[in-house]
């Protein structure tokens, strides 16, 4: 069962994604984050390692703490998590210099533009199975 955290603070973007894991079965279970904070706060709150999600659905664009910020402090807390995860960044952006950057953490296994679709979830699912 592949266990995924979804962060987006679009609620739009969140439903329809939401919608559509749900519809294709894809994720065994699914935890929402609308801020990426409450997302460190659950993986910096001693979970065991299986709880830890095997995927993070990331959106780059958000106030507060944005998707950059989010991926700073993943490098710094990943070793004492003691499970690989999976990051893929869900962005409405093409934007070039955000993909190259995207690829200076080692962890981020894909650059996906929104909207999400039942092909790129088949696709995820077989990067981490």
């Amino acid at each position: 069962m592949v266990k995924a955290y979804l962060i987006d603070d679009d609620p739009i973007q969140l439903r329809l994604t939401e919608l559509l894991i749900k519809r294709t079965e894809s994720f065994g279970q699914l935890q929402i984050f609308p801020t990426a904070d409450r997302a460190l706060g659950s993986l910096e709150g001693g979970e065991d390692a299986g709880e830890l999600p095997d995927v993070i659905l990331l959106d780059l664009n958000m106030p507060e703490t944005d998707g950059w910020m989010f991926l700073s402090r993943f490098a710094e807390i990943m070793p004492e998590l003691g499970k690989k995860i999976h990051i893929f960044i869900l962005s409405s952006s093409i934007d070039e210099n955000e993909i190259m950057r995207s690829r200076q953490y080692p962890f981020v296994s894909g650059f996906i533009s929104k909207p999400i679709s039942p092909a790129i979830l088949e696709d995820i699912l077989a990067q981490v199975s």
